[in-house]
């Protein structure tokens, strides 16, 4: 499974700079509870690389084709392989079994819908095959190359404009093919009630994060634990 960290003085407020090594200490503790022979690489900086390697987990770092801020995460589709890879945002805690993700073979890339925008996808976790992710990477480059304003979101570059424009039409959206499987921690937990025992994981988006909420609440349980 692929990630990335930097320091992200280029993001907004509610981003920048609030994930550090805690964050891929969760993510590997997820994995390895959740997901088959599962691991994790990451994408990241000089500034994080000798901390993540020093978890034992490899590092690819980022090759500085991009424009900055999000796009940065347009790498990490650059990374196929012969088998599926998934992406997931550092914020994400893994609750379940998340083997499904690697099995889903419906199209070259799987994307969830943004669950404010929908049928907007959201590109916090995406599942995608070697032909999909060079369908997204040579999209990126193009769009580098001529400075495109897809690469901006809320004033800030960001790899979601382009996948949103790549994807609108698709058809596959882990939330509806898989129920309650991947729950947004405000829309669904905290607005809906949604029961999140017997989901897969639960995503952040914005504020809070993870390391925000209080020890009793238990995501933050799952996230520590």
């Amino acid at each position: 499974m692929l990630s990335g960290l930097w320091i992200g003085t280029d993001l907004p407020k509610f981003s920048s700079c609030r994930y550090d090594i805690q964050y891929v200490e969760a993510l590997k503790r997820g994995i390895e509870r959740h997901v088959t022979d599962g691991e994790l690489m990451m994408l990241a900086d000089e500034f994080f690389r000798p901390q993540i390697e020093a978890l034992g987990i490899a590092v690819i770092p980022f090759s500085g084709n991009d424009h900055g801020g999000w796009t940065r995460l347009l790498e990490v589709y650059q990374h196929g392989a012969a088998e599926r890879r998934v992406y997931m945002d550092l914020d994400t805690v893994l609750v379940g079994n998340c083997d499904w993700l690697w099995d889903w073979n419906e199209s070259p890339v799987g994307l969830m819908y943004d669950p404010y925008y929908r049928p907007e996808v959201c590109s916090g976790v995406s599942s995608f095959s070697f032909e999909g992710g060079q369908q997204v990477w040579d999209a990126g480059v193009k769009a580098f190359a001529t400075k495109s304003k897809e690469l901006y979101y809320m004033g800030h570059p960001a790899e979601m404009p382009l996948l949103r424009k790549m994807f609108k039409d698709n058809k596959w959206n882990a939330l509806e093919l898989y129920p309650r499987r991947l729950l947004s921690y405000k829309a669904d937990l905290i607005k809906n009630g949604t029961e999140w025992r017997g989901a897969s994981l639960v995503y952040f988006h914005g504020t809070p994060k993870p390391a925000d909420l209080p020890f009793e609440d238990p995501i933050y349980r799952e996230w520590t634990s």
